[in-house]
């Protein structure tokens, strides 16, 4: 199977305790072309954080984030203790055929709305060559600097701003035919202004990356 290397960034330590993992090896696939499937990772996920699977530079296969709305994220506890939590029985289960080569990033939330796939997937060829260690620690990084960055449109940003247009809402709103237009996206229409995301900005939160290369 392959190496797990945990990299921990940031005051909050980030154990996966809403997620399992069990990877095993394909039996007669072990050499060969690396086009063959050599392992399967399968997962169980409750939350936001989750796994994402690098192959050439192209995501094949992600875990669905999972919200009771946007932001805010399914999340375990106890229900002799707390009223309203979530239980494993919410987990979302898949699995994925692992090739040699393939890049196996298990990330917070904090990683995920900070750093693009396109991002994650330059940082993993940049540094192929390297550690598991290293390109966690990696991702990290650019995690945490895109966090910080005040004018990066980050990938949470971009979504909250698509929400916001696509319930017609935010900001100072016109009232015409029942429903919600922003001034922003009005003056935008006519040309007089760009229009801006308002959430414009990296967003400060717990990150953690794990990285698994296949050999």
């Amino acid at each position: 199977p392959p190496f797990f290397f945990f990299f921990f960034f940031g005051p909050d330590l980030f154990f996966f305790l809403c997620s399992s993992l069990l990877v095993h090896q394909e039996e007669g696939k072990s050499g060969g072309s690396g086009k063959k499937a050599v392992a399967r990772l399968k997962w169980a996920n409750v939350g936001d954080s989750g796994v994402k699977v690098f192959r050439y530079g192209s995501v094949v296969s992600a875990s669905a984030v999972q919200e009771h709305y946007f932001n805010c994220p399914r999340q375990l506890g106890n229900p002799k203790k707390v009223r309203e939590c979530d239980t494993p029985d919410a987990a979302e289960e898949d699995e994925v055929a692992l090739r040699r080569g393939d890049v196996v990033v298990l990330a917070t939330d904090g990683v995920f709305d900070n750093v693009f796939d396109k991002e994650i997937s330059e940082l993993v060829n940049k540094h192929k060559k390297r550690s598991a260690g290293e390109i966690a620690e990696a991702i990290a990084r650019r995690a945490s600097t895109n966090s910080r960055n005040r004018k990066y449109e980050s990938p949470f940003a971009k979504e909250a701003y698509a929400l916001e247009k696509k319930e017609g809402g935010g900001g100072a709103v016109l009232t015409l035919g029942g429903g919600g237009l922003s001034l922003n996206g009005i003056f935008s229409d006519l040309g007089l202004v760009k229009e801006e995301n308002p959430y414009i900005g990296g967003k400060l939160d717990d990150i953690t990356c794990v990285v698994a290369v296949v050999k």
